[in-house]
């Protein structure tokens, strides 16, 4: 499987212009998201919400976000996820290919 390692300075844009991009590049179609993990919990909600105003849609639709003891995703239609790490591991631990991220 092919892995990007992203990195670049505070600020240009790693967690909101990228995934926004593989949005519309059509990572997301068929069925599939687009999972971007940020450190701490609150950073993984106020990215979130920014994410959806960017692209002027209801936090939890199209965009939502997966902590520890609360989630605001629709399963059917959200197709960026914002989580902590330890949210991804958790999720790797049912499906360890991460069959459903692009």
């Amino acid at each position: 499987h092919s892995t990007l390692v992203l990195s670049g300075p505070t600020g240009c844009g790693k967690s909101t212009q990228v995934p926004q991009y593989l949005d519309e590049a059509g990572w997301t179609s068929a069925g599939y998201a687009v999972a971007v993990t940020v450190p701490r919990r609150l950073a993984a909600v106020t990215v979130a919400a920014r994410v959806a105003l960017e692209m002027g849609v209801q936090l939890g639709e199209e965009v939502g976000y997966k902590i520890r003891f609360d989630s605001c995703v629709s399963q059917e239609r959200t197709r960026l996820f914002f989580m902590t790490d330890g949210f991804l591991l958790r999720e790797m631990l049912s499906d360890p290919l991460l069959t459903r991220y692009g």
